[in-house]
C-alpha cells in the first residue's frame, strides 16, 4: 500500500498583489501621496507615478521620494 505524505495546514497564505489578481495601483498611489503629504511634499502626478508604481516597493519609493533618496546618496 502506498503512503501519502500529509502536510500540516498552512498558518498563512501570502499573495503578491502586483496587479495580477486586483488592480492595486490606485491604492499604491494613495499610499505614496499620503507619505509625501506627511513629509510636507506635494502628491505625485498620477501619470508620472503610473510609470514606476508597478516596479516594486523600493523602486516606487525611490522614484516617488527622490528628495529623500538623493539626499541620502549625497551624504
Amino acid at each position: 500500500m502506498m503512503r501519502i505524505a500529509t502536510w500540516p495546514a498552512p498558518k498563512a497564505v501570502l499573495f503578491d498583489l502586483d496587479g495580477t489578481l486586483v488592480d492595486s495601483s490606485g491604492d499604491l498611489l494613495a499610499a505614496l501621496s499620503h507619505v509625501r503629504h506627511s513629509l510636507g511634499l506635494p502628491g505625485p502626478a498620477p501619470a508620472e507615478a503610473a510609470q514606476f508604481i508597478s516596479a516594486g516597493a523600493l523602486a516606487m519609493l525611490q522614484a516617488g521620494l527622490p528628495e529623500r533618496f538623493h539626499a541620502q546618496m549625497d551624504a
